[in-house]
């Protein structure tokens, strides 16, 4: 299974402590933004950052993949600035090479963030989405995930899908 994973399903991970079963069991997709972000974070009981940058040993585990400047400005141009501006760089990052096609067709996008979930379905890459949830339940992993925080649950990934859905007929996102 090839995986693109946001920053927050990342840190997650580590909260949830299945990262280390997630990085040799699926084939992990980031971005340099996601890489950036996660490297400010320490995990729970650590004073010391240790999730994966550019120089970390996770990297064998882990692929790289960066859209184009012509990627980026394909969804700068299709979407409005408030709505560009709820997603965080490495978000805005992956929507970029969805929207692109640089993704194979057997990779599936997994955040919890609900701007994110919403642009897929904006740009007509709603089967390319997976929450949290089901990656770890098809790797047979089982967690109690908080629903408050984000749609890291099938139900409420499937409710921002569905959001984004509305979006895209009622043209709320897009630049006018």
């Amino acid at each position: 299974m090839k995986l693109v994973f946001d920053t927050n399903i990342i840190i997650e991970s580590h909260v949830f402590d299945v990262w280390s079963q997630l990085k040799v069991r699926a084939g992990i997709i980031v971005t340099d933004g996601v890489l950036d972000e996660v490297s400010h974070f320490c995990p729970p009981g650590s004073l010391e950052r240790e999730i994966i940058d550019k120089s970390s040993s996770v990297l064998p585990f882990v692929k790289v993949e960066n859209p184009t400047p012509e990627d980026l400005m394909g969804i700068v141009n299709l979407f409005n600035d408030p709505f560009l501006n709820r997603m965080d760089p490495g978000e805005r990052e992956i929507v970029a090479l969805a929207y692109a096609g640089k993704f194979a067709e057997d990779c599936k996008i997994c955040t919890a963030d609900v701007p994110a979930i919403e642009a897929l379905a904006l740009v007509d890459r709603k089967e390319m989405g997976i929450s949290f949830e089901e990656v770890l339940g098809c790797l047979g992993l089982r967690k109690n995930l908080r629903r408050s925080l984000g749609a890291y649950t099938k139900t409420d990934f499937e409710k921002a899908l569905e959001s984004g859905a509305i979006a895209k007929i009622q043209e709320t996102h897009f630049r006018r």
